[in-house]
């Protein structure tokens, strides 16, 4: 009996933490992430900062540009949930509202196995067709629909949820694709 319930607490911390990316390193300029919308009473984004590929704009927006820097952005964030385990999730957004936005990596982290713990860091690339892969990442996610003109002016959103996904806090930060 105590291997059928540990091999079920493996193969269920196992599935916890894959890492889900979206549908299909040196840094320049960086700045940090505004505080968003929340539904949460318990889970809270610390800090969020993003690193773009090259220095960060007159008014303080982080530029992303496939021609520079190696094509690489870096995120940084720290997250507390009222649980061990919590998922991340990037978007990137014409607005600081998460609505239907374009999702480019997702993470579940807090556990022994995970990538990520209450502190992460992931370095992305973006490619001159306009793909997003991040090295925590589970694939490629194209953002060319996203981008419809350059510069494009958005947002990257990052949205923090407890292991139950009940209790949410988001948090944006100013992006230019060049």
């Amino acid at each position: 009996m105590k291997k059928v319930i540990l091999g079920l607490a493996l193969s269920s911390a196992l599935g916890l933490t894959a890492c889900g990316g979206g549908s299909d390193s040196s840094s320049a300029g960086s700045i940090g992430g505004s505080n968003g919308s929340s539904t949460s009473t318990n889970t809270q984004i610390l800090s969020l900062s993003m690193s773009g590929t090259s220095d960060l704009t007159s008014n303080g927006t982080v530029p992303i540009n496939p021609y520079e820097n190696n094509r690489s952005f870096t995120l940084n964030w720290s997250v507390i949930a009222d649980m061990p385990m919590y998922r991340v999730d990037f978007y990137f957004s014409n607005d600081k509202t998460l609505n239907g936005d374009t999702k480019f990596l997702g993470l579940n982290c807090g556990t022994a196995l995970s990538v990520c713990q209450a502190q992460g860091t992931t370095s992305c690339l973006l490619s001159t067709s306009y793909k997003v892969a991040c090295s925590d990442g589970a694939g490629i996610t194209n953002i060319e629909s996203f981008i419809d003109t350059l510069p494009k002016s958005g947002y990257m959103i990052m949205r923090a949820c407890n292991g139950l996904l009940d209790d949410c806090v988001t948090q944006s930060i100013p992006v230019e694709f060049q």
